[in-house]
């Protein structure tokens, strides 16, 4: 067994001055980090707050046209009956009016799809929350986003050339009215210093195969399909205070799948059609003469007859 050394020697000047050398770097890196971080807080925490209110808008928007609702998603418009009584009929279940012009073939009311201007979009949504319990209101709502001149425009040179808000109203209450005055819906603003708000809609080349086409900025030229849009584009230009011009340009669509309501109603027409011409031969008895089994049976019966 060694002996426990009792030594009374030290650390020698040059193992001192290289240790103090190494906390002094330590300390000093430590302090470097945490000062880069802190300046990295307050510059983030001052630029970043204008950029939440336009993913904040982007959030918004994005809900709502997901939730865009049509009945022709899932069916075909109503289609006239052969039968000119049971077409009149037909014709006088819904009084037709500016919100709902028409009707689709399970007889639910058509919602309108409007875009009066590029920077104003007014639809249907689905995914309405009421705010109080018991108030006479559903999950459907009417929305309208479009832009107007910011009554609170802060005093700022750079930015007298984005005058404008963007705004969001919501009809929650008596959805179904003939028409609605949306100069006495309030508008709640979402976004300011927008300088320009524009929706384009996807129209797909027609005959082409594939995803070829193009995005239009007026609804009205999607033709056949402006009354169940599924593609759409938002762009804005917006700026920052003390920052640069901005341009965002998002693209969004429904949650309704693609599906070919014309085709299906066609093959379920084709099969009904089939389906009451057998069971119209099965009962017709003009039909049976050429079958044996029914000549046979019949002149058994002729024979217990005489």
């Amino acid at each position: 067994m060694r002996p426990c050394n009792k030594s009374q020697q030290g650390f020698s000047l040059l193992e001192v001055l290289v240790g103090l050398f190494l906390i002094t770097f330590i300390s000093l890196g430590m302090v470097s980090t945490i000062d880069t971080v802190s300046t990295s807080l307050d510059t983030l925490s001052s630029e970043d707050p204008p950029y939440y209110q336009v993913e904040s808008f982007f959030q918004r928007i994005q809900q709502d046209l997901n939730s865009l609702y049509t009945p022709l998603y899932f069916t075909v418009e109503e289609q006239k009956s052969k039968d000119s009584k049971s077409s009149r009929e037909q014709e006088n279940v819904y009084d037709k009016s500016e919100t709902f012009p028409k009707v689709a073939n399970n007889s639910e009311p058509i919602p309108v799809i409007q875009n009066p201007e590029k920077n104003t979009f007014i639809f249907l949504v689905n995914n309405h929350r009421r705010v109080l319990k018991n108030s006479k209101q559903a999950n459907f709502a009417w929305v309208k986003y479009s832009i107007k001149a910011n009554d609170n425009l802060p005093e700022d040179e750079g930015l007298k050339e984005y005058p404008n808000v963007i705004t969001r109203a919501v009809i929650s209450e008596n959805i179904y009215a003939p028409q609605f005055d949306w100069n006495n819906i309030k508008e709640v603003p979402i976004l300011p210093n927008v300088k320009s708000l524009t929706f384009s809609f996807w129209k797909k080349d027609e005959g082409s195969i594939g995803i070829k086409g193009k995005f239009l900025d007026n609804i009205e030229l999607l033709n056949n399909e402006k009354s169940m849009p599924r593609l759409f584009k938002v762009t804005v230009v917006w700026k920052n205070p003390g920052s640069e011009e901005r341009e965002f340009n998002r693209v969004f669509r429904v949650n309704w799948p693609k599906f070919d309501t014309v085709k299906d109603y066609k093959e379920y027409q084709k099969a009904l059609k089939a389906s009451l011409d057998s069971k119209n031969n099965n009962n017709d008895p003009d039909q049976n003469n050429g079958n044996p089994f029914f000549q046979n049976n019949e002149e058994e019966e002729s024979g217990e007859l005489e």
